[in-house]
């Protein structure tokens, strides 16, 4: 384990082992598994807290689509990147974690929701990378109100903008958040950040408090 690792499972465990009512009998879910190393992390710590375990993650494994949203989208998140070739961490497979495949443009539908049945989610780990696959998460969260009251919402690549040389907001996921922030007059409780890397690599957090659907 190395030292940013090390302030994944400080940060990460705090935020479980505070919500630990709120996270028992709801899902997570992980948007950008990659290789799976958030995801495995996360899994233990639910072990470590002993919360119940309902994960599902959801992966192109072909890498990230191309961004058409952003036009400060930074060169690290082109399209294709972060693909594993379709091959999936064995580690992943446990009878607590699904793993839907595909972009988040086709993989995200009314099946895809209904894996949940009558389960919210109560945490949300978005490592989307771009403005456009976040909003793509966002709009499909919201679509079928999949949200428990006070979810946890994390941010893994929220300092894009430091790479970028923009506003905070002004890029990626932040963008993406501030766009559905306003679009659906959604209510969050800011949570704080961490920073992993202070040149890039900042991690953001929201509670979930509601919303209300304009028009």
């Amino acid at each position: 384990m190395n030292h940013m690792d090390d302030i994944h499972l400080e940060n990460r465990g705090k935020l479980i082992g505070e919500n630990k009512d709120l996270l028992e009998q709801t899902a997570f879910l992980e948007f950008g598994v990659y290789h799976g190393t958030s995801m495995l992390m996360w899994h233990g710590l639910y072990e470590r807290y002993d919360v119940s375990k309902n994960f599902i993650g959801f992966d192109s494994f072909q890498g990230i689509p191309e961004e058409t949203e952003d036009e400060n989208s930074i060169d690290d998140w082109k399209e294709g990147s972060f693909s594993t070739n379709g091959v999936i961490n064995p580690d992943l497979c446990k009878p607590d974690i699904r793993l839907v495949k595909g972009f988040f443009s086709d993989s995200l539908t009314t099946d895809a929701a209904s894996m949940l049945g009558s389960v919210k989610v109560g945490l949300v780990h978005m490592d989307c990378d771009t403005c456009s696959s976040t909003k793509t998460v966002w709009d499909w969260l919201l679509k079928h109100d999949l949200l428990a009251y006070g979810a946890l919402i994390v941010y893994d690549d929220w300092g894009g903008y430091l790479k970028g040389g923009c506003g905070e907001y002004d890029l990626g996921e932040a963008k993406a958040h501030r766009e559905i922030e306003a679009e659906h007059n959604i209510h969050f409780t800011d949570l704080g950040r961490y920073i992993v890397d202070p040149a890039f690599y900042v991690v953001k957090m929201f509670r979930y408090e509601d919303y209300f659907t304009q028009g």
